[in-house]
């Protein structure tokens, strides 16, 4: 899983991106703002982002917020050292996966993380799902007007099957 992590803080970007590649090598690109993350979600293939809220430029909050807006469904989870309610509604409101607060424990990141990865699979097999159930229909379509043309050259269509054909 590929793990975009966000903090203003150089030390708490570098344990954290150390503590993830310990648990289960997940793959992390660093950033210190929510400009930077902005320009890297929007140009390269992630899996999840980790961001604190207090950050300059733009909060990990308004980044959620310009994510959701631009169509980005991304699976986000919040690490924040404020437990303010407020900021955990805004969140809910963004959808994020999880809230938690600092300093994160690796059970906790974990089961953060779990929750994103099955997020992910439900993703991928409705995906799957709706692209097998489009590739049946453009089958079962493509018959059905192939049976309609036959009928039509051999001139055994009714005029409101004709029609159907226009």
């Amino acid at each position: 899983m590929r793990i975009l992590i966000i903090d203003d803080e150089p030390r708490q970007r570098k344990s954290l991106s150390e503590l993830l590649r310990r648990l289960k090598e997940y793959e992390t690109i660093e950033c210190k703002n929510g400009n930077d993350a902005l320009e890297i979600v929007r140009a390269q293939p992630l899996d999840c982002i980790l961001t604190d809220i207090q950050m300059p430029y733009i909060s990990g909050l308004d980044l959620i917020r310009t994510l959701r807006e631009e169509g980005c469904e991304l699976p986000v989870v919040i690490l924040s050292a404020h437990s303010q309610f407020e900021y955990a509604q805004e969140a809910l409101r963004y959808g994020v996966v999880e809230y938690l607060l600092k300093p994160v424990s690796s059970e906790k990141m974990l089961l953060a993380l779990s929750k994103v990865e099955q997020q992910l699979e439900k993703k991928q097999k409705n995906t799957q799902y709706y692209s097998n159930i489009e590739t049946r229909l453009n089958k079962t379509i493509d018959i059905y007007i192939n049976s309609r043309m036959c009928r039509l050259v051999q001139r055994t269509l009714s005029e409101n099957e004709k029609s159907e054909l226009r």
